[in-house]
């Protein structure tokens, strides 16, 4: 591999880690769509709509939670829910609390306990 393409991985990855995020999902929540141990690539932004499975921050210890975004208010104030689960989460969030739009997940949770 020749330096000018190694310069450039290294740009890519540094652009990624700036305008993107992963997080590995800990939980059943959001089953079947997401399993436990997939890896979800999120696009940073406040911005999502309705129907986009989403990354926040949880209150208080600030983990992070990826579930769908059920409606979005006119501040950006959003509400969730896990596929799995029966009801819409209680808390609202507010937009920066958002961490953004997951745009890629990897099924590796489910490869990996096959």
């Amino acid at each position: 591999m020749s330096v000018k393409a190694v310069v450039m991985m290294v740009a890519m990855v540094a652009v990624a880690c700036v305008t993107h995020g992963a997080v590995v999902v800990a939980g059943g929540s959001m089953e079947p769509t997401l399993g436990i141990g997939d890896v979800c690539v999120y696009r940073r932004s406040s911005s999502v709509r309705p129907g986009q499975v989403v990354v926040f921050e949880r209150e208080p210890d600030g983990g992070l939670v990826v579930h769908r975004a059920m409606t979005v208010g006119l501040r950006g104030e959003v509400r969730t829910k896990g596929d799995a689960n029966d009801a819409a989460d209680r808390e609202l969030l507010a937009p920066d609390r958002v961490r953004g739009p997951v745009v890629i997940a990897l099924p590796v949770g489910r490869v990996t306990r096959r």
